[in-house]
């Protein structure tokens, strides 16, 4: 899979999220939570991420805060 910035793969919270992912399969179970941005949610760079934590764990709760300053969010532009 050609990512088209493979750089992003490096940050600490991808690691962190990857570490967990394993510690998790090495125990046989376990909670991974923490609070992240949400760049792996629908960057394409991430998708062998996604796929790979959608093959390990039976559940995955998400929570989107809706954080990101600079993307436009439906909910927070429409009208009161």
């Amino acid at each position: 899979m050609e990512e088209r910035n493979p750089k992003w793969l490096q940050d600490d919270y991808v690691k962190f999220i990857r570490f967990g992912q394993w510690r998790i399969n090495q125990t046989g179970e376990g909670i991974l939570a923490f609070i992240s941005n949400n760049g792996y949610l629908d960057n394409p760079t991430f998708r062998g991420m996604r796929e790979s934590l959608l093959r390990e764990f039976d559940t995955i709760y998400l929570l989107n805060l809706h954080g990101n300053s600079r993307k436009r969010n439906a909910r927070r532009m429409a009208p009161r």
